[in-house]
């Protein structure tokens, strides 16, 4: 049973003080964000955070109710460190920085699109990629819709860490997951729900947030927000995301690291998974082929060899260790041109 949110946070943040703590810490690499709700954005900050925190000594700028500290590891330092010992700052789109300091490089990381801006006033939108030493995107074709906006970029992907599920679990669950924040309408909720009510006979369930007037039948069980990744992905046997735009699509690589087969949208974030064996592209508009790609990824969930394959195709793109090299080739990069 999960504390309640204010407590869980607290709970979180205090335990980030129960390390050993040297002021005499060096070589810090310091977060700050200026966006704190609850969406895959933040969920993937944090991820980044808590994956160089294996590495280097990392502080992030948040209070003890910052929605982070349902995420950030009890390793990450919470607060500010001294300026003369931070060797690199990782901000945020939102951020408000006082200042740039020319001999610490910037690495602006961003998730969200140009012409969206993700409610940032648009006159500032871009402000902190505008003088960012690198602007870190999660995808090329969230890059070109930041073309002339930055000066150098780096392309590297999300990552999520393996969502082991017990199978002995499998036999109780619901038919199919959908998991996201709902009450964006990008996440396209009412659709979803058509396709669904044509499946008499399956059950579903909904994690995360929806509509206040959203209306459910009997078949479909909504569970409301968890940070627990095995009880949300185990708990359904596919995924269905029929959002209108992601960025990346979080959730996506989290089921696919549990070898859960998924039924997408066919938009850019999908298509990058185009050659997985257990990802079904569809016309979000057109039911037939939404139904029959739901009944082809639960026949393949029944497939261990499948499921296996699935979890194979996320370890070589989507795993820490895979992305880790990436973020430290970036780091090592960006210290060796200090100065020059």
């Amino acid at each position: 049973m999960e504390l309640p949110s204010t407590l869980r946070k607290l709970y979180h943040y205090a335990k980030s003080f129960s390390l050993f703590r040297d002021d005499d810490e060096s070589e810090i690499i310091q977060f700050c964000v200026g966006y704190e709700g609850i969406s895959g954005g933040s969920e993937a900050i944090a991820m980044i955070a808590n994956l160089l925190a294996e590495f280097h000594v990392v502080y992030f700028d948040v209070g003890p109710f910052s929605n982070f500290n349902y995420w950030l590891s009890p390793r990450i330092k919470r607060g500010v460190a001294a300026v003369t010992k931070t060797k690199l700052i990782i901000c945020d789109r939102a951020a408000a920085l006082q200042s740039v300091n020319e001999s610490i490089p910037l690495i602006c990381s961003v998730h969200g699109f140009n012409h969206t801006a993700h409610k940032i006033d648009s006159s500032i939108a871009n402000r902190n990629i505008n003088v960012a030493s690198v602007v870190h995107f999660v995808s090329e074709f969230q890059r070109s819709d930041f073309l002339n906006e930055y000066r150098n970029c780096a392309v590297i992907p999300n990552y999520t860490n393996r969502i082991a599920l017990s199978s002995n679990t499998r036999d109780n669950i619901a038919d199919i997951g959908l998991v996201g924040m709902m009450t964006n309408e990008n996440k396209n909720i009412k659709r979803m729900l058509g396709v669904l009510s044509n499946l008499t006979t399956n059950s579903s369930v909904i994690w995360g947030t929806i509509p206040q007037d959203t209306v459910l039948t009997s078949k479909i069980k909504f569970k409301g927000f968890s940070t627990d990744k095995q009880e949300i992905f185990g708990s359904f046997k596919t995924f269905l995301s029929l959002s209108k735009e992601e960025t990346f699509g979080v959730a996506v690589i989290q089921a696919l690291s549990c070898g859960i087969p998924c039924v997408l949208s066919n938009i850019p974030a999908h298509r990058q998974h185009k050659d997985c064996i257990g990802v079904f592209l569809v016309d979000e508009n057109n039911l037939e082929e939404c139904l029959d790609a739901i009944n082809n990824a639960l026949e393949m969930a029944e497939s261990n060899t499948k499921r296996n394959n699935i979890i194979q195709y996320w370890e070589k793109r989507f795993s820490k260790d895979i992305v880790a090299q990436q973020w430290n080739h970036l780091i090592q990069k960006l210290e060796q041109n200090v100065g020059k």
